[in-house]
């Protein structure tokens, strides 16, 4: 008897072991099951904002390309007036329609299962922006210098209320590729990959991408920078920073840059009810005017790969492209960076959570009297209402894809904090990249840095692939 007894005792613990053994394999299947759930959920959700945000990108475009058309018929029935009325609402589409893509990426996502967050630094982001643009704006009525000229009267309280209004409640998501004003590569200090460079003592950086020769051996405090760059006033300040279309209006006599008869091709392709005649136009005082207005792409427009090389400023880039890509589409300027983050709650650990980047461009060409397919610019970069698609593009190969301008903590970085510590070499605690200047203004630091330059820096090459300026593979990714 003790014997069966102690047997059953036995067998009643190898069931516990084997049951629990067996339930902690369920609760791992669920937790599998909950994360692929998640990813998949929150990939939908990116991929699904970043095309919503690029169609909304091509139907800016398109709206810009309708109202050059209806000015050439105004300027065929010789309606001055409507030519002045048409700029105007040209001006104000470019400038306030694309922040609107922001609303668009963001029913998208709430739509495939993204909640909106009290918590989405993006809109942190975007508050803090429109009090700027309202300050900048105060300080000019105030007399200050006008840094930033409007593009229209009133422009920059108009493009901060837009702001406001898509911020106003939560948002699922944040914008990659904001390009702000006065805010562009062109100094150290506006280089994300400074600051990593000097957290991971990454000497080699210096060498190959730092434009000041010996920084790590000139520098002497924060006297030694030079000033932060203002803004570029011009083409760029008749574009949103958020989703740029990249167009501007030009003083110029159309006629004298695009031909009459691909003047006549557009009004006839694009469903204007206008009787003209290339003769008619050639006629046309307006069309010939240098005074007239006329919306253009910017420099922004150019190719998008040269063979497999990614196009861009600086050297070229090897990208591992999937086949080539058709000659009329080969074409950057528009695009949307897109991030997503959804938490996921597991069974049997601690709580996950996936963020997903995608990215997206509105894709259109020009047909030409004899059928060919042609650039969306090749009328002398005039804008036609030509784009007709949107598709999923790779990351990497968008414009401002790896600037990070959904980290927050960049954004008040470089908004509020730069400006203080180039002034007086002051920095902010809990910013990780003041954490990085203060680092950086340690003379034993740098010394550190030009010792080791002094006898390895011969070995400093760019990468074959991946990491930031190597000639292929991925340099920032998901």
């Amino acid at each position: 008897m003790k014997v069966a007894s102690a047997r059953r005792g036995q067998i009643a613990v190898l069931v516990a072991f084997a049951l629990a053994a067996i339930a902690m394999l369920a609760l791992m299947n669920v937790d599998v099951f909950l994360a692929a759930r998640t990813r998949w959920r929150v990939q939908n959700a990116g991929d699904a904002a970043a095309l919503a945000a690029a169609r909304h990108q091509g139907d800016t475009l398109n709206r810009i390309g309708a109202l050059n058309i209806k000015h050439i018929a105004a300027a065929l029935a010789n309606d001055t007036n409507e030519c002045l009325r048409i700029v105007e609402i040209q001006r104000r589409v470019a400038l306030l329609d694309p922040v609107d893509a922001v609303a668009a990426a963001d029913r998208a996502a709430v739509a495939n299962g993204i909640p909106r967050s009290k918590d989405n630094h993006f809109a942190d982001i975007l508050r803090l922006h429109a009090k700027l643009v309202r300050d900048s704006r105060a300080s000019v009525e105030d007399g200050g210098p006008e840094i930033y000229p409007e593009p229209y009267p009133g422009a920059w309280n108009d493009y901060a209320a837009k702001i406001e209004a898509v911020c106003a409640g939560e948002l699922a998501v944040g914008v990659d590729n904001i390009a702000f004003f006065g805010a562009n590569r062109g100094h150290v200090l506006l280089e994300p990959s400074f600051y990593s460079a000097v957290d991971s003592r990454n000497w080699c950086w210096f060498r190959l991408h730092c434009p000041h020769d010996n920084l790590l051996e000139t520098y002497e405090n924060h006297k030694s920078w030079p000033p932060l760059p203002e803004a570029s006033c011009g083409e760029a300040l008749q574009n949103s920073e958020v989703f740029s279309i990249g167009v501007a209006a030009r003083k110029c006599s159309l006629l004298s840059l695009v031909s009459s008869a691909t003047l006549l091709n557009a009004l006839q392709r694009y469903g204007m009810d206008v009787s003209a005649d290339a003769k008619k136009i050639e006629k046309c005082g307006l069309l010939a005017d240098p005074e007239q207005e006329w919306f253009f792409f910017t420099s922004k427009w150019r190719p998008w790969f040269s063979g497999p090389y990614l196009v861009g400023s600086g050297r070229p880039r090897l990208f591992p492209l999937a086949g080539d890509i058709k000659g009329e589409y080969n074409l950057v300027g528009a695009d949307a960076a897109v991030r997503c983050s959804l938490a996921c709650d597991r069974a049997s650990s601690s709580d996950c959570s996936y963020v997903w980047t995608a990215a997206a461009k509105p894709f259109g060409c020009l047909e030409t009297s004899d059928g060919n397919k042609v650039p969306a610019n090749a009328a002398a970069s005039f804008v036609l209402p030509c784009f007709t698609d949107v598709r999923l593009v790779p990351y990497d190969s968008v414009g401002g894809g790896c600037k990070g301008t959904a980290d927050h903590d960049w954004i008040v970085h470089v908004q509020a904090h730069l400006p203080d510590y180039v002034a007086d070499g002051s920095t902010r605690s809990g910013c990780k990249y003041c954490r990085s200047l203060r680092v950086w203004e340690n003379a034993a630091f740098r010394r550190t840095g030009a010792r080791w330059l002094k006898y390895h820096g011969d070995k400093c090459t760019y990468e074959t692939a991946g990491g930031y300026g190597g000639s292929g593979g991925s340099s920032c990714g998901h």
